[in-house]
């Protein structure tokens, strides 16, 4: 099962650490994935989930690429990473209870249900345990270190 950090957190929601570049390299270093969140404004890049917080460079997003899932947060970072000639794994949701990333993997909302050829967002807003989780494509959570 693939364990991926929400926006760089480990053992719950943590503003300090929502997708700090610090905390995103060191999530990657202890072998995890991390989801980001990805803004466009004026040919630059941000990441940050409300609103465009840290720079970040095309050179720092390359050096994570094989590890993180990208989420376009605004139209811009959206057709950047469409333009883009590259293997970012990347997907755009607003309040969708699924969408498919640009690798073909389903990306699922937080839900009651548990789907086995996804990955599932928060599974503990819904009291999914790691055991009801077992067999399942991978999970995204603030809490990842649960899932361990």
């Amino acid at each position: 099962m693939k364990l991926i950090s929400h926006r760089g957190n480990l053992r719950g929601p943590d503003p300090e650490r929502d997708n700090n570049p610090e905390c995103i390299t060191e999530v990657l270093g202890l072998g995890f994935d991390c989801e980001i969140d990805l803004w466009g404004i004026d040919g630059l890049f941000y990441l940050g989930h409300d609103k465009p917080v840290y720079e970040v460079s095309l050179a720092q997003l390359e050096r994570w690429k094989k590890n993180v899932w990208i989420h376009a947060k605004n139209e811009q970072a959206l057709n950047w990473l469409i333009q883009l000639d590259n293997d970012f794994n990347f997907f755009w949701h607003d309040k969708d209870s699924f969408t498919i990333t640009r690798n073909g993997t389903l990306w699922c909302y937080p839900s009651f249900n548990i789907y086995q050829n996804g990955i599932n967002l928060m599974p503990e807003w819904n009291a999914h345990t790691k055991e009801k989780l077992k067999g399942c494509l991978g999970v995204c959570s603030d809490y990842i270190m649960r899932y361990l």
